[in-house]
């Protein structure tokens, strides 16, 4: 299964399911409000947990803000012996080097995959796909701006357009709240 942002326009209760548990929302006339007004990358990060949620199995989970790194990742799929994937949405304020540090950690405490994920602007993300970690890190396994679908660690797929497009809409919506 696909994970797909809702179609232009509002979002519904059947839409919040997916989000994780303290997400601030109000039903108001059968159409949800967001409380928690997040930046661009809060909303990446959420559209990439939607999308991992889908489809998980039931022996991983995945977490929000797993405390792996002294600034935690965006998002783990954790499984019995610990992460099997972590993705993060690059942040405004990350230099080279912050990345750099991350996959270093990363692929020293044993993660097979790391994605990052980065807003392009308004309108575009772009995925970059690491995995089979070594001594110097991570190999650089794909990158996308379109639709990613992969196997690993479970069938996935990412529709990186579709995410980006809902954005100029919680633009609009933000300049009238």
């Amino acid at each position: 299964m696909t994970f797909v942002l809702p179609a232009q326009g509002r979002w519904t209760v059947d839409d919040m399911a997916i989000l994780p548990a303290g997400f601030r929302y109000e039903l108001t006339d059968g159409t949800v409000e967001l409380r928690d007004r997040a930046p661009l990358a809060s909303l990446a990060g959420v559209a990439v947990m939607g999308a991992l949620k889908v489809d998980c199995p039931p022996a991983l989970r995945v977490v929000p803000r797993a405390p792996l790194l002294p600034a935690p990742p965006t998002v783990t799929v954790l499984g019995e012996a610990g992460p099997v994937l972590v993705a993060d949405v690059a942040q405004p304020e990350w230099t080279f080097i912050d990345l750099h540090t991350r996959i270093r950690l990363l692929a020293a405490l044993g993660v097979p995959r790391y994605w990052v994920v980065e807003p392009m602007g308004w309108h575009e993300l772009a995925l970059t796909v690491f995995g089979t970690p070594d001594e110097e890190g991570y190999v650089l396994e794909a990158s996308a701006r379109g639709v990613f679908t992969t196997d690993v660690p479970y069938p996935v797929t990412l529709d990186l357009p579709a995410m980006a497009t809902r954005w100029p809409a919680v633009r609009e919506f933000d300049r009238w709240s």
